[in-house]
Formats: C-alpha cells, sequence, structure tokens
C-alpha cells in the first residue's frame, strides 16, 4: 500500500511539476524576446537607417546632367570657372588652365597659377589646358564634378561625361557671369552665398 501510495503522489505531482517547468520556459522566453525588441529598438535608434542620397537635375549649355549629392572632389577648366568657384569657398582637386603650365601639381599655386593663385589654399593636380585637358589626369582624381568652359572643350564633353557629371557653361563676360555663378552654387549646394558675392561685385565696382 506504502508503495501505491508513494507511485500515486508522483503519478499526481508530475503535472504539477510539468506545469511549474513550462511556466517557467514561457517567463524565460518571454523575457528574452522582450530584451532582443528592447536591443533591437535600441540599435535603430542608434544607428537609424541613412536616407537616400538626393539627385537633382542641372540644366546647362550642353544639355541637362544628373548630380547625386554635394560635390567636394571637383575638376576646374579654365580661370573664369575656377574664378566663380572660389568665390564660393570651394577648392578644386584640378585644375586646367588656359596655358600649358610646367607643373604636374601646384604645390605652390600662388606662384604657379596666374591670377588666382593666391586665393587657391591646397594643392591640385595640374590635369592639361582648358582646350586640351588630360582625361587621364582627371579620370585619376576620380572627380564628383567637373566644372568647366564650353570653349575648346564642347567635343570632350561625352568622353569627360563618362569620368564625371560635368557641366560645360558659356563664358560671358557681362552679366552672363551671374548666371553661372547661380548654376555653380545650386551644384554645390551653396546657393546661400551667391548674393554676398554678387553684392560684393557690384561694391568694387561702384
Amino acid at each position: 500500500m506504502l508503495q501505491c501510495r508513494s507511485w500515486e503522489v508522483a503519478h499526481l505531482l508530475k503535472p504539477i511539476m510539468l506545469g511549474i517547468i513550462t511556466s517557467f520556459l514561457t517567463v524565460a522566453c518571454t523575457g528574452k524576446t522582450a530584451n532582443n525588441l528592447t536591443h533591437q529598438q535600441n540599435q535603430s535608434a542608434t544607428h537609424p537607417s541613412e536616407s537616400p542620397t538626393e539627385c537633382k537635375t542641372i540644366q546647362h549649355d550642353l544639355g541637362q546632367t544628373e548630380i547625386c549629392g554635394q560635390p567636394q572632389k571637383v575638376v576646374v577648366l579654365g580661370a573664369n570657372m575656377l574664378e566663380l568657384m572660389l568665390s564660393l569657398e570651394m577648392q578644386p582637386i584640378g585644375y586646367a588652365d588656359l596655358f600649358a603650365l610646367p607643373y604636374r601639381e601646384f604645390d605652390q599655386p600662388g606662384q604657379q597659377i596666374p591670377y588666382l593663385g593666391e586665393r587657391v589654399t591646397n594643392q591640385p593636380s595640374n590635369v592639361g589646358t582648358l582646350v586640351k585637358p588630360s582625361l587621364e589626369a582627371i579620370a585619376k582624381l576620380k572627380p564628383d564634378l567637373i566644372l568647366g568652359s564650353i570653349r575648346g572643350n564642347q567635343d570632350k564633353y561625352a568622353l569627360l561625361s563618362q569620368i564625371a557629371p560635368t557641366l560645360l557653361l558659356t563664358y560671358a563676360p557681362d552679366n552672363g557671369w551671374q548666371h553661372n555663378l547661380r548654376v555653380i552654387a545650386n551644384v554645390l549646394e551653396r546657393s546661400e552665398q551667391t548674393q554676398k558675392v554678387i553684392t560684393a561685385h557690384d561694391q568694387r565696382l561702384a
């Protein structure tokens, strides 16, 4: 009888123990799931998903060019475009002057680049001349943007565009430079500086 009672007690305790174990596992799994969700939420807050790069289409004298993001590495062909870019407080990584200059790198731009060298604060590469830029030298720089005058480069537009988004603008010595300035400022996301540059120019002439 004692053995039978012991067996009966054990038999009765099995469902109770099973229920306790099941409850413990449920609580443990629920806690783990909650912790995982909290961890994922913390990661999402710490590392938010990056927004896609904004692209815009720029109209210019040879058509239109799509530019994504803000260009940081710009190659400039010609002194006129260089002056506009410098006025917006941007520095080129490569430059092609009107004349062939005997320097591979403009490591002393104040002495090497005519007229505008003192305003160049970095050391851009020499990428040829305005009418004969070196496509190989430009490609090695991996620019985000190529900026230049149509003069001498209209037939090279397709080749330049294969290297990087390219804007070729018509140089106009009168008020046309203001239009070019606005186009360049829009591309470089510095439109807020446009009027300051124009006002400063007008004050110098007054």
